[in-house]
C-alpha cells in the first residue's frame, strides 16, 4: 500500500478487476465487452474512452507541460513558411494583380469575360507543421472530455493538465496555428516531423504516436491491461469505496459459500441481460445476487408519495442491495448505504437513509439485518442482533454475524 493510499483503496485496487472480470479478462479483453463493463460499472457509456484517455495522459504530465508551456510557444513565435501562389478567377472584372498568361488562354477559349489573378501568400501549412495542430487540437478534445466527466482534479495527475491547458487551447485559437490547415495525417506527415530541426516536432510525433498506440488501438490484450491498470482514476472516491465494499462483500459470501464446491460464484458485469455484479449459485437452485447502485426493489412510500404528490418519478436508489432467493420461499433483500466520511453528521445523514431503506423496503427486508451503513471511519458502537438497522466500520466489514444473516436458510 502506498502512503497515499486508505486501506480500502488498496484492498479495491487489488481485487477489483481480477475478482470481477472473468479469468480470460486478465489477459484478453475484447474491445465491446470492455466497453459493456466499464459502462455498467460507472454508468458513462463511453466511459472505456475516459479510461484510455486517462491512461495515455496519466504518466505523460511533465511531457505535457514542456509540449504546452515550452515546444509549443517557442515554434508558434516563428512559424516555419513557404511562399504559395493563390490563384483565382473572376467573371466581368477583377481585383489584384492580374495573371496576363491565364487570361489570355481564357479568352483564346472563348471566355472573354473571365480574368484570372495570381498573389503570393505565405503559406504555414508545412506537412510537420499540420502534424503539430493535429496534436494540440486532439489533445485540447481528450483534455476536454476528461475535465467534463470530473476525471481531472488539481490534486492527483490531472493538476499539471489543468494548469497548462489553458495555454494550449490560446495556442490552438489565437496564434498561428489557427491558418495551419486541418488535413487527415499520413506517413508523409509524421517523416516530415522526423526530419524537421525544432524540437517541438519531435515531441508532437511522440505525441502522436502515444496517442494513437493508446486510444486508436483494438487488440484486446492492450485494452485489459489498460483496464486493469486504470480503470478507477476516473470514479469518484465515494464512487470507489461503493465498490469497495460491494467487493468485498461479494468476497465474503463466496468464502462462506463456495467452501461446498456445489455452490458456483458467477461474475456477471460481462453477462449480456445481467444487472448484479456478481451471483452465488448453489445447488438446489438457491441465489445471492449483489448489486450495485440499482432501484431494484418496488419503490415503498416514500417513492410512490413522490411520485404522486411531486409529480416525481425519480427512485431511491440503494448503493448495494443484496436479494436471496430460495426456492420456495419469497425473496429477500438486504439494502446498504455507503459513506466514505469521517464527519460525524454526515454518518448520521447515512445511518438516517439506511432507517428509510428499511422502512421503504419492509416488505422484502424479511431478513437481518434489514439495512446496514457501512462507513470508510470509525464506528463507535458494536453490531446489536437486535437492531434491525445497524452501522459497521470499514475495518471491521463483513462481520461474521452479517454473513450469518445473508445466508440463513441456504
Amino acid at each position: 500500500m502506498s502512503a497515499t493510499e486508505s486501506p480500502w483503496e488498496e484492498f479495491l485496487s487489488r481485487k477489483l478487476f481480477g475478482y470481477l472480470l472473468p479469468a480470460s479478462a486478465a489477459t484478453s479483453l475484447p474491445e465491446d465487452e470492455a466497453r459493456r463493463f466499464l459502462s455498467r460499472l460507472t454508468g458513462r457509456p463511453h466511459q472505456l474512452d475516459l479510461l484510455r484517455e486517462a491512461s495515455v495522459l496519466a504518466p505523460r504530465g511533465g511531457a505535457f507541460a514542456e509540449f504546452a508551456g515550452e515546444l509549443l510557444p517557442s515554434l508558434v513565435r516563428a512559424l516555419p513558411s513557404q511562399n504559395a501562389i493563390v490563384t483565382r478567377e473572376w467573371e466581368g472584372g477583377f481585383h489584384g494583380k492580374l495573371d496576363v498568361r491565364r487570361t489570355l488562354s481564357e479568352w483564346l477559349g472563348g471566355a472573354r469575360s473571365r480574368f484570372v489573378t495570381s498573389s503570393r501568400r505565405r503559406d504555414v501549412s508545412l506537412p510537420e507543421t499540420v502534424l503539430v495542430r493535429a496534436v494540440a487540437v486532439r489533445l485540447l478534445a481528450i483534455l476536454t472530455d476528461l475535465r467534463q466527466a470530473g476525471a481531472l482534479s488539481e490534486a492527483g495527475w490531472g493538476s499539471g493538465y489543468i494548469a497548462w491547458e489553458p495555454v494550449l487551447r490560446r495556442l490552438v485559437g489565437t496564434s498561428g496555428l489557427r491558418d495551419v490547415a486541418a488535413e487527415q495525417i499520413t506517413a508523409r506527415h509524421l517523416e516530415a516531423a522526423g526530419r524537421a530541426r525544432h524540437p517541438c516536432y519531435r515531441a508532437a510525433l511522440g505525441w502522436w504516436r502515444d496517442l494513437s498506440d493508446g486510444l486508436d488501438g483494438h487488440d484486446p490484450a492492450r485494452i485489459a491491461r489498460v483496464v486493469a491498470r486504470g480503470a478507477l482514476a476516473p470514479l469518484s472516491l465515494d464512487r470507489q469505496f461503493e465498490l469497495a465494499v460491494a467487493v468485498r462483500l461479494v468476497e465474503a459470501l463466496t468464502e462462506r459459500l463456495c467452501g461446498d464446491s456445489a455452490w458456483r460464484l458467477e461474475l456477471c458485469l460481462m453477462r449480456a441481460g445481467r444487472e448484479e455484479i456478481a451471483a452465488l449459485v448453489g445447488p438446489s437452485g438457491a441465489r445471492v445476487r449483489v448489486f450495485h447502485d440499482q432501484a431494484w426493489l418496488d419503490a415503498g412510500p416514500a417513492d410512490l408519495g413522490a411520485q404522486y404528490y411531486l409529480a416525481q418519478c425519480g427512485r431511491l436508489r440503494p448503493d448495494v442491495t443484496v436479494i436471496v432467493d430460495v426456492p420456495g420461499a419469497a425473496p429477500r433483500a438486504h439494502v446498504i448505504e455507503v459513506k466514505r466520511s469521517d464527519d460525524p453528521g454526515y454518518l448520521r445523514t447515512g445511518f438516517n437513509e439506511a432507517v428509510l431503506y428499511a422502512n421503504e423496503y419492509r416488505t422484502e427486508l424479511t431478513g437481518w439485518p434489514k439495512a446496514m451503513l457501512v462507513a470508510s471511519s470509525a464506528i463507535p458502537g458494536a453490531v446489536r442482533r437486535s437492531d434491525d438497522v445497524i452501522a459497521v466500520a470499514w475495518n471491521r466489514w463483513v462481520p461474521s454475524e452479517v454473513v450469518d444473516g445473508l445466508v440463513a436458510g441456504l
